[in-house]
Parts: C-alpha cells; sequence; structure tokens
C-alpha cells in the first residue's frame, strides 16, 4: 500500500465522468453427456478474442463485457454483447463436441472434477493455491447444511471454480461512492434471494444458492482456534458500513489481510501522483483480488482513473435474459436506495440497516 494513497482520490477530476456498467460472466464446458471438458485452453485458442479469459479451473471459461453508459438502455446492450460471446464460444466448443453452459453451480459435477490436473496452469492460479494452503496448513473443510447435508474436505483451491459468479461494475463517482457502496450493501441478499440458482452440490440438495457457503469455505485460509484473534474470512459481507470515502475498503483490506502473491511493480505511487497520474497501485490492485467480499471497491488508473463497485454476488446463467434482468434488479435498486440515503432523515437512514440484518448475518 502506498503511503497516503487517499491522495490519488482527493485529486481534482479523479473518477469523475458518467455512471457505466461492466459485467464479466464465467461459464462451464461441457461434453455430450453433460459432465466437465477441461478445454479452456483449446476454446480460447479458437475463439482468439482477448475479452475471453481462463478462469480457475480448466473446464471454465469467463468473458469480460465492453463498458456501457448507464443511461439509455445500457442491459439490452450487454446481452446482445453476452449472446453473441456465448455464440462464438459455443461453435469453438462444438468442434470439440462441447457445450457452454452458464449455470451457477453445474449440477452434474462429481468429486473428480476438482482434482489438481483440472485447475489452470497458469502462474497467478498456482501462487494463489500455494499462499492460500500456506496459510491454512491443512486441508480445506466444507460443511454445509440443507436436505442432504454434505462435509467433506479438499486439498486443492479447485473446489472454488464449482462456483460460477455474473459479476457486474458500477462505475461511480468518488464523492457518491459511499453511500453507493452501502446501498448495495443492502440490496445485496435481496438479489440474491431472486437470481438463486444453485440448489445442488456434488447431487446434495443445499442451500438455493449453494455459492455463498461453497466459496466461504473451499477457500478459508484460516485454521480455527488456531491463534487467539479471530481473522475474518477473506470471503465476506464486509465489516461494517462505509463511512466517507473509499479509501476505507481498501486500507481496510491491507490491515486485515496479509498479502500472498509477492509481486512488486516499478511504478513509484507517489512519484506518479504529479509525473504520471493516475498511478497504477499495481500491488494494492493484486492484493484486492485475492480476498472475495461480496461486494468489492475497484480501483483502476484507467480513463484518467475511477473507482467501481464490483457486485460479485449474482449466479451465471441460466440464460443472457436471466442475467440482465438480475442485473437491472440490483443496480436499479441500489440508485434508488442511494438517492433514498442521500434524502432521508437521519433517523431513517440509521434505520435502514435494520431491514436486511438477517440476511447480512447469513452471507458474513
Amino acid at each position: 500500500m502506498p503511503e497516503h494513497p487517499e491522495t490519488t482520490l482527493s485529486t481534482a477530476g479523479f473518477g469523475e465522468g458518467p455512471i457505466t456498467l461492466g459485467a464479466e460472466f464465467e461459464t462451464y464446458i461441457v461434453d455430450d453427456k453433460g459432465d466437465v471438458a477441461p478445454i479452456n485452453d483449446q476454446i480460447l485458442s479458437d475463439v482468439n478474442d482477448p475479452q475471453f479469459q481462463h478462469e480457475l479451473n480448466k473446464f471454465k471459461l469467463e468473458y469480460n463485457l465492453s463498458p456501457v453508459p448507464a443511461r439509455g438502455a445500457p442491459f439490452t446492450k450487454m446481452q446482445r454483447e453476452a449472446d453473441k460471446a456465448l455464440a462464438k464460444s459455443s461453435q469453438a466448443a462444438a468442434l470439440h463436441n462441447a457445450r457452454i453452459v452458464p449455470i451457477g453451480i453445474l449440477p452434474t459435477l462429481s468429486i473428480d472434477n476438482f482434482q489438481a490436473e483440472n485447475m489452470t496452469d497458469i502462474g497467478r492460479y498456482h501462487m494463489l493455491y500455494k499462499g492460500l494452503h500456506k496459510l491454512r496448513g491443512e486441508a480445506f473443510k466444507v460443511n454445509i447444511n440443507g436436505d442432504d447435508p454434505i462435509q467433506m474436505e479438499s486439498d486443492h483451491v479447485t473446489l472454488e471454480g464449482a462456483n460460477t459468479p455474473f459479476q457486474i461494475h458500477l462505475r461511480i463517482e468518488p464523492e457518491k461512492f459511499a453511500e453507493s457502496f452501502n446501498a448495495a450493501q443492502l440490496v445485496t441478499p435481496l438479489a440474491i434471494a431472486l437470481s438463486a440458482n444453485s440448489p445442488i452440490l456434488l447431487g446434495h440438495r443445499l442451500w438455493q444458492e449453494t455459492r455463498v457457503a461453497l466459496f466461504k469455505q473451499s477457500i478459508d485460509s484460516r485454521l480455527r482456534g488456531n491463534v487467539e484473534w479471530r481473522q475474518p474470512s477473506r470471503v465476506s459481507f464486509g465489516h461494517g458500513w462505509m463511512r466517507q470515502s473509499a479509501y476505507e475498503p481498501f486500507a481496510e483490506t491491507v490491515a486485515l489481510y496479509a498479502p500472498i502473491i509477492p509481486m512488486l511493480s516499478n511504478q513509484k505511487p507517489l512519484a506518479a501522483l504529479t509525473a504520471d497520474f493516475p498511478p497504477n497501485l499495481d500491488e494494492l490492485n493484486l492484493h484486492m483480488g485475492t480476498t472475495w467480499p461480496w461486494n468489492r471497491a475497484v480501483y483502476s488508473s484507467s480513463d484518467e482513473g475511477h473507482l467501481r463497485i464490483e457486485m460479485r454476488s449474482i449466479p451465471s446463467g441460466p440464460t443472457t435474459l436471466d442475467m440482465m434482468g438480475n442485473a437491472a434488479f440490483f443496480i436499479g435498486l441500489t440508485m434508488a436506495l442511494r438517492v433514498v440515503y442521500l434524502t432521508s432523515c437521519p433517523q431513517c437512514r440509521s434505520a435502514l440497516p435494520n431491514i436486511i440484518s438477517i440476511g447480512r448475518r447469513k452471507m458474513a
């Protein structure tokens, strides 16, 4: 974390501009029997499109939608692009007798799908696994209640790859960030309740949106009872309301969690404040990428610098129309509640968090 990083956020002109939306969605690759097909390298080679990316497991793909202005019909534009991306990847998959399936958790998964050899062979995934496993010191344990409770252990982070999200990005001006982030926190449990599509994991009927519990437990690097201070999970619903600015979640993440990917940038952030503004803050962004709150603050130096709220809780699929409908609800209610928060009386604002206290405890 550079010294005085709040200087960047408070620099005149930083983050100004219209509200925009972006998204990234993950998909499974399955064979003609509906079982996973670990061929993401082959499909990426065939599509030859930088907006498609690897995912943690070889049977997954990610597509990054182009940012669009929030004004007008943003979700229609995003759906059209998503449809084209699915068609393109489906055509490439068909060459290998495979199909592309957007779904929160694939119902046909088996435990054999999560062996180490199914992890995508990329350096950052290897470093992520080594870092989390070193902190943990033993197998990751999953214990989820439901109609058919499941208890299991996994020596690898590949089990996290069962989770397939549709992640929405909301670019927002710095001075509006805190209230917008708090509004997103309020809306998240409601959005999950409406979009849930992942009730089955490895043949077990569990939560309506099992990703909530699975994501947290499958990469939980903490050892219970090992230390007096109980460190928060890297997958969480946050640690309180944002009070003033976006500086708070960045500083909180740096203070609470040790870095697990030891990479350094050549840029000197303080020098970049005057010589090459805005600074890249590569180390900060890398570190933020090794924690997974359901709503995450994102700093970017692109487009003269800006901030985004990454809403990570919505599942992928089952259709692009479902994803865009869920996104429209999530974004629309977030922006509406932000306005209510700003225009309501202090007593009303203090009462808003009680609306979703039960949902918040569920996701904590």
